[in-house]
């Protein structure tokens, strides 16, 4: 009986310290750009094999400060993206391709959108994340893991102009 009390205590106060602070934790965006920082269209990708923007991602646009924020699961990783008609792109120093997998066959390549650098049998296999049928410098984001449940992580964006 003990036993079965103890275990049922450990459950609700388990619970209840996840209700707290409600299981969530905040990615806070900085954007930094040469050009205007605020009015800044940012996306974040919550699933590197199935992204298409505006089904699988959550936007949001920078205020004055250059700055916006997403709430999230913790410890997940997610994938800050830019896409817009502004002629800026993250920076290619810190910015990387959302590998898919391996190319297993040049049919599989063939079928694939061209990619730059170009597809090889046994290269990574790149997501088109703006779906505009090429894998290019414009696909490219920013990877970060969510901090712990009610914790903040502050990222910096730097944007540079294509």
């Amino acid at each position: 009986m003990r036993n079965k009390l103890f275990t049922i205590l450990s459950v609700v106060l388990l619970f209840s310290a996840c209700k707290k602070d409600g299981g969530k934790a905040r990615i806070i965006v900085n954007v930094k750009s040469s050009s205007a920082k605020s009015n800044v269209y940012i996306s974040i990708l919550s699933d590197q094999t199935r992204i298409y923007p505006g089904k699988d991602t959550l936007s949001a646009i920078s205020d004055a400060n250059g700055q916006l924020s997403f709430s999230v699961i913790p410890g997940k990783i997610y994938y800050l993206y830019h896409y817009t008609s502004d002629n800026q792109v993250i920076d290619p120093t810190i910015a990387s391709f959302i590998k898919v997998g391996v190319f297993t066959s040049q049919q599989e390549i063939n079928n694939w959108p061209v990619q730059t650098p170009p597809a090889t049998v046994g290269g990574d296999h790149y997501q088109d994340v703006n779906m505009d049928g090429a894998i290019n410098k414009d696909d490219r984001v920013l990877a970060v893991t969510a901090p712990a449940a009610g914790k903040t992580l502050s990222v910096d964006f730097p944007l540079v102009t294509r």
